[in-house]
């Protein structure tokens, strides 16, 4: 087994030597494109057709509108024409929270732009972790908290938000009540994850509260939150254990035309996962 393991490595390692990898871009720092201004270094100020500016006037760093080396990406979702991009306001001057990068770009310098665009981004105030979904649908929490260090304060309630990839306004857009949360603290709602029972209008939205380790699980059908905490602080507790099996549930859907035979782990999950949401999310 061992020699069959070597084997294996040095058939990858000599297949690794010759790929030929080609050159697409370097960067290390993005530039921004707003509504057609590009900022290519950082900025005290946003320019404006028809605004002026004091440029004498010394500001602090939670008052200046760019600051490119502060643009350090959370989390990304690829595809063929953008890449999206979330860049939580943990620092100052993050102009927009939520961005993209035009993937036919000529240019070899990064340039974001806000999504989906200037009017709507400007509303969201800080965003961790996106999720693409079925029928090209992206979720995220907004948590609308500053998390600046000396100015950190909550900008408007938290949120979850829908879009559809392509479209230029939220599909829809749902507070998060504080009765769901600890202290009204909305900063920890970095994690989310969706799983789905087709058809689209079944999604549930599973969000981690890093503050107290909770869960919030939203319904599309309903529309209607739900809080789950767990039982105990111990090790014993349980750890987000109910999105994975609805998760692993459309993975094996999504794998079933081309498996032999997918019914028993596809039916095996699905009765797990419709379980699962029947106990915890149907009943309040």
């Amino acid at each position: 087994m061992l020699y069959l393991l070597l084997i294996q490595l040095s058939i990858l390692h000599m297949y690794s030597a010759n790929r030929n990898f080609k050159y697409e871009r370097s960067w290390k720092l993005f530039s921004y494109d707003i509504d057609g201004v590009k900022y290519t270094n950082d900025s005290d100020y946003e320019y404006k057709e028809g605004t002026f500016q004091f440029q004498n006037v010394a500001l602090e760093d939670h008052e200046k509108f760019l600051i490119r080396q502060n643009l350090i990406p959370y989390n990304f979702i690829d595809d063929v024409i953008r890449t999206i991009i979330s860049i939580p306001r943990t620092r100052p001057g993050i102009p927009f929270t939520v961005n993209y990068i035009n993937n036919f770009d000529n240019e070899k310098e990064l340039v974001l732009r806000p999504f989906p665009n200037a009017n709507v981004g400007k509303e969201l105030i800080s965003v961790f972790t996106m999720v693409e979904a079925i029928c090209s649908r992206i979720w995220f929490v907004d948590t609308g908290y500053l998390d600046i260090p000396g100015i950190r304060k909550q900008v408007k309630p938290a949120a979850l938000l829908l879009f559809n990839k392509y479209e230029e306004q939220p599909h829809f857009r749902k507070d998060i009540d504080n009765a769901f949360l600890h202290n009204g603290i909305t900063s920890g709602l970095r994690s989310l994850s969706v799983d789905f029972i087709l058809p689209c209008s079944e999604s549930y939205v599973y969000i981690t509260d890093d503050t107290t380790r909770d869960l919030i699980v939203f319904s599309l059908q309903d529309l209607r939150f739900t809080k789950i905490s767990r039982a105990s602080n111990t090790a014993d507790s349980w750890k987000f254990m109910v999105p994975r099996i609805c998760r692993e549930m459309s993975t094996a859907q999504n794998r079933a035309d081309y498996n032999k035979n997918p019914y028993l782990h596809t039916r095996t999950l699905d009765v797990l996962c419709k379980l699962t949401l029947s106990v915890f999310v149907d009943r309040v």
